[in-house]
């Protein structure tokens, strides 16, 4: 318990998912590595009390008309919201396939979870696709750092 560390990804796509200010809990659906079986489809659960180096890649497949583009890490001490530099991805040429990246470092108990929300408002109906393949397009990472 006291090395914790997973990877998990999305091979395939997640549509239809958010757009209209919805939030969105993504799945994920291929594990890479789990050492301490510690994560689900959505979830980390720390096993440990530590500082855990949270990582995350999301990438959309279209975001031609949305206005504002959220990707949060929701933990249950402190939630971390991430966008794509601007909250208006059309204007940051970010409209084919935007990719939101962030980590952070996260105090947490042992028992505590982390886990990703996403939200995209602007293009209408829940509508937003998410990008999946096995190259890491959309992806989630942690492990015990101290």
């Amino acid at each position: 318990p006291y090395q914790p560390a997973f990877l998990i990804r999305s091979h395939s796509d997640l549509t239809n998912v958010t757009g209209n200010n919805t939030n969105y809990t993504v799945v994920f659906d291929t594990e890479v590595f789990d050492q301490n079986a510690d994560i689900t489809t959505t979830t980390f659960t720390a096993p440990v009390t530590g500082k855990y180096q949270i990582n995350f890649n999301i990438t959309f497949v279209s975001l031609s008309s949305a206005t504002d583009v959220f990707i949060d890490i929701i933990s249950s001490n402190r939630n971390y919201r991430f966008n794509p530099g601007t909250n208006n991805p059309t204007t940051a040429d970010l409209t084919s396939y935007p990719m939101v990246q962030g980590s952070v470092l996260i105090d947490m108990d042992a028992d505590d979870t982390v886990y990703l929300r996403a939200n995209v408002n602007g293009v209408g109906a829940d509508s937003v696709d998410i990008a999946g393949d096995a190259t890491g397009l959309t992806e989630f990472s942690g492990f015990l750092a101290c």
